[in-house]
């Protein structure tokens, strides 16, 4: 691209939740120059569906809402972002990332303003086979994309991690802090902290700039319509899909799902002193990009909410929006299960629990605040009537079970 004042970017994991948001940020913050932009998107063909194809609906689903297009010009605005997307199939998991030479020759040609590496696997289960394929995703795989970068010409290097890499902690937590007790709920946190050593590692070596954001839990949009819009439904929409599907082997009609009473008998261990962090994915995006932009002086971030939902209003609204009662909050898990409880303990429950029966944390994002001053805005508090917001969202979609 030899245009002036031209910006050349590359996502990976831009079909993901955030990535894909990140690529919608992108897009409506060059909107008028999209002439002077080049966005090189890396992913995985999916289901004999191309790279192309996936992200033919992906960008159609961003102009219609987040860009606002209206019917009579998405087609034209479709054309436009066309031009400025290439398109590079890649695995995370495989030897130099499976690229082609002649592909790398071409990146290795490139002038690149922000590499956004988003993908990664997020599976909070435990079990050899899954702490084998977390560790080559996200360590591994990351390392994969260092090597690959070294030879390239990068501006910077953004990497979004998790707050939940700081491992079993209460109180306050710096952005940049390090677990070295080792006390982790699972090997995805573990995974996601060790790529984070590797990538500060690499930058110091290669005298790379670099960011590192640490999200925690994402929910849906709250600054940009639809309110509430989700395309992942994991962590808490996860857990209310436990309760959906329970909910619909007694009720069967779907059409009576939230209107059928149901009495589901069965205590919920939560630490009630404790709430759920949940940050929203267009915020979450908008910050990682305006970072950049704005050149911003710092290089660790928790991109967090203020507030914490507490547990006992969280588990409240969700199955209350599911009219699901019977149920109980306690702080020691049951002995004496029923059939429920066992199911729910050794499934959703298993990957909860530990995150909602932990004491408060603090996840300090002081040095946010210039930034927010410069953007315009902080980030929506995730309160009763936010989150609210985004159930109400999730329920209008059944949670998702729908999906094929």
């Amino acid at each position: 691209m030899g245009a002036v004042n031209s910006m050349r970017i590359a996502i990976t994991g831009a079909t993901g939740l955030l990535g894909r948001h990140l690529l919608f940020e992108v897009l409506e913050k060059n909107f008028d120059q999209l002439e002077n932009l080049e966005v090189i998107l890396f992913g995985r063909p999916q289901n004999g569906i191309s790279l192309k194809d996936r992200f033919d609906h992906i960008v159609s689903e961003g102009i219609a809402d987040y860009l606002k297009g209206g019917k009579e010009d998405r087609e034209e605005i479709k054309k436009r972002v066309d031009k400025r997307l290439v398109f590079i199939p890649f695995d995370l998991t495989r030897y130099k990332l499976g690229l082609f030479p002649e592909v790398v020759q071409y990146l290795q040609k490139c002038k690149i303003d922000y590499f956004f590496h988003a993908a990664a696997l997020s599976d909070f289960r435990n079990s050899p086979k899954i702490t084998a394929m977390l560790f080559n995703t996200n360590l591994d795989g990351t390392k994969r994309i260092l090597d690959l970068i070294k030879d390239l010409q990068i501006g910077e290097f953004v990497y979004t991690g998790s707050a939940y890499s700081a491992g079993f902690v209460e109180g306050g937590v710096s952005p940049d802090f390090i677990n070295t007790s080792g006390k982790f709920r699972n090997p995805y946190e573990r995974s996601k902290l060790e790529a984070e050593i590797s990538i500060v590692q690499f930058a110091r070596e290669h005298n790379l700039r670099y960011r590192i954001f640490r999200l925690t839990g994402i929910g849906g949009r709250l600054l940009i319509e639809p309110i509430g819009k989700i395309t992942k439904y994991d962590i808490f929409y996860g857990w209310a899909l436990f309760f959906f599907r329970q909910k619909m082997k007694r009720v069967k009609d779907i059409a009576n799902i939230y209107a059928e009473r149901v009495e589901m008998p069965i205590r919920i261990k939560v630490n009630l002193r404790g709430g759920m962090n949940v940050v929203p994915v267009d915020y979450a995006a908008k910050v990682i990009y305006a970072a950049s932009l704005h050149n911003d002086e710092h290089s660790h971030y928790h991109l967090v909410n203020d507030i914490d939902i507490p547990n006992a209003e969280h588990v409240k609204i969700m199955l209350e929006a599911l009219n699901i009662h019977g149920w109980t909050l306690v702080e020691k898990e049951p002995r004496d299960k029923n059939p429920l409880e066992l199911l729910y303990y050794r499934s959703v429950g298993n990957i909860f629990t530990p995150y909602v029966a932990t004491g408060p944390v603090k996840y300090n994002n002081s040095n946010l605040a210039g930034l927010h001053k410069k953007i315009g805005y902080n980030c929506p508090p995730m309160d009763e009537k936010n989150f609210k917001k985004l159930i109400h969202y999730a329920k209008n979609k059944y949670f998702d079970s729908l999906a094929v």
